[in-house]
């Protein structure tokens, strides 16, 4: 089973304004299966915690280094829900790297165009999951006019089982200027991903650091 297939899918959308129904055929791809890659780099995990005095930032051990970071506007929240700008307390692993630009990386690796998007729509059948634009749901664009999504790595955050407005798109990726908040991701210095330095490996934020489940 390959560890990430992009696949293709048809959505169909009712236009119910007048007398007929008119079926509109958008073609789009979603990502799927949601597996994360059996063998994730060889490195601890990146324990997440809060910082003790700015809400929307976070402090990331990875072995003998501690990063700043910059997380969800309301903080580290317990009981995520979409749109309340909480980064999950959960541990959560990467599945994949998506990039504008040339890059090496052990995740699987795709180049980020203009058409990608992201489902952040709770009654979408593709909530939650990558998607082709146009598409008819609520979905964020991947390609943006800032840099940050120049690197973006994709979580298994709510992806197996996917659970209806419990959260989309917590991502890992580049921190606006002054690590400004997120609207739920976890978000590093360019220059970090330039040298390499950013954990690519198990995420564990505002938990214990026990071991996970098989």
């Amino acid at each position: 089973m390959p560890i990430l297939l992009w696949s293709r899918i048809r959505a169909q959308t009712s236009d119910t304004e007048g007398k007929a129904m008119k079926k509109v055929v958008i073609g789009c791809e979603r990502f799927g299966p949601w597996r994360a890659p059996r063998k994730l780099p060889t490195t601890p995990p990146a324990v997440v915690r809060p910082h003790p005095r700015v809400k929307h930032w976070v402090l990331v051990t990875h072995g003998s280094r501690t990063f700043l970071a910059a997380a969800g506007r309301a903080g580290v929240v317990t009981l995520k829900r979409e749109g309340d700008g909480g980064t999950p307390r959960a541990r959560v692993r990467p599945v994949a790297h998506l990039t504008r630009m040339r890059a090496r990386s052990p995740l699987p690796l795709r180049r980020v165009t203009a058409r990608d998007g992201w489902c952040d729509d709770p009654r979408s059948a593709l909530y939650n999951q990558g998607v082709r634009r146009p598409f008819p749901a609520g979905h964020e664009q991947l390609w943006r006019g800032d840099h940050v999504y120049d690197h973006l790595i994709v979580t298994d955050h709510n992806a197996r089982p996917r659970v209806r407005a419990a959260g989309s798109a917590i991502f890992i990726h580049v921190a606006r200027s002054g690590y400004m908040p997120t609207a739920g991701c976890i978000a590093f210095d360019m220059a970090d991903f330039r040298r390499g330095t950013v954990p690519l490996g198990e995420y564990i934020v505002g938990v214990h650091a026990r071991r996970r489940a098989r």
